[in-house]
C-alpha cells in the first residue's frame, strides 16, 4: 500500500474511534506525565550522587562517596514508575487496535497491561537497550532495529499470551519488506512528531505525545492492514467510553 493509501485508512479509522478516542488520550497522557514527572524527580537524587562522584573524582580523590540505600530507594521507585508508565502505554495500544477494529473500549482499558506487567518490563528493556546499543556502534543497527521492533506493542496487544520474545520475532517477521513503508509513513507525519518533540522539550520530558492520535492510529492501520484485512471504514461506531 501507498502512503496517501495508509492516511486515507487512519482518516477513516479517526471517524470510526470517535470523539471518545480524544478523551482516552488526555487520560492517558495526564496519568503518563504524572508518572514520568515523579519518576523524574526520584532520578534527580541519583543524579545528585553521581555529580558528587564525579567531583571526587576529578579531584584525585579515591575516597569515593558510597551509595546510599536512600538513593537506591530513590532509583527503584523510579524504574516502578516508568514501568508503570509502560503500562499504561501498552493499554493505549491495546484501547487503539480495539477502536480502529470497531470493537468497544473505554478508558479503563488503560491498566489493562498489569496482568502482563512482566512482559511489558522485559519488552521495554530489550527494545530500549537493542536500539540504544545499535545507535551507539554504527547508527544503522539500531536504526533497523528500531523498525524491526516496532509492531511489538500492537502483537502484545493482540496476543496477550504472547512472551516478550514471541512479541519481537513476531514484529520482525511483520516488517520483512515493509520498513522503508513504514519509513515513509513516518515521514508523512512530520508535523506530528514535531509537535510531539516541541512539548517534549519544553516540559523537560515530562509529557511525551509519541502515541498522538494521529500517530496511533495511522500505525494501527499499517499493522492492521497485516494482520486484520475486515473493513474498519463501515459507518458503524463501537460503545466507546463505557
Amino acid at each position: 500500500m501507498t502512503v496517501p493509501e495508509y492516511r486515507a485508512l487512519a482518516q477513516k479509522a479517526a471517524l470510526r474511534v470517535g470523539p471518545a478516542y480524544l478523551k482516552v488520550f488526555l487520560i492517558y497522557t495526564v496519568f503518563s506525565a504524572v508518572l514520568l514527572y515523579f519518576s523524574l524527580r526520584m532520578q534527580q537524587q541519583f543524579a545528585v550522587w553521581q555529580d558528587t562522584v564525579q567531583q571526587f573524582l576529578l579531584a584525585g580523590d579515591p575516597n569515593l562517596p558510597p551509595i546510599t540505600w536512600e538513593v537506591l530507594s530513590y532509583m527503584g521507585l523510579a524504574l516502578i514508575l516508568m514501568v508503570l508508565a509502560q503500562v499504561l502505554k501498552a493499554g493505549w495500544y491495546e484501547i487503539t487496535l480495539r477502536g480502529v477494529r470497531g470493537l468497544p473500549y473505554s478508558w479503563r482499558d488503560l491498566p489493562s497491561g498489569f496482568s502482563r506487567i512482566g512482559k511489558i518490563f522485559v519488552l521495554s528493556i530489550v527494545i530500549e537497550l537493542g536500539c540504544l546499543l545499535g545507535l551507539c556502534l554504527f547508527i544503522a543497527p539500531g536504526v533497523l532495529l528500531f523498525y524491526r521492533w516496532r509492531l511489538s506493542w500492537f502483537v502484545l496487544a493482540e496476543h496477550p499470551e504472547y512472551g516478550p520474545i514471541r512479541c519481537l520475532r513476531q514484529s520482525a517477521r511483520l516488517m520483512v519488506g515493509e520498513k522503508m513503508n513504514l519509513f515513509r509513513l513516518d515521514l508523512s507525519l512530520l508535523l506530528p512528531y514535531a509537535i510531539s518533540l516541541i512539548v517534549f522539550y519544553f516540559s523537560y520530558g515530562v509529557v511525551r505525545l509519541w502515541e498522538l492520535p494521529s500517530i496511533a492510529l495511522t500505525h494501527c492501520v499499517f499493522y492492521n492492514t497485516m494482520t486484520h484485512w475486515e473493513d474498519t471504514s463501515g459507518p458503524e461506531t463501537p460503545e466507546q467510553g463505557r
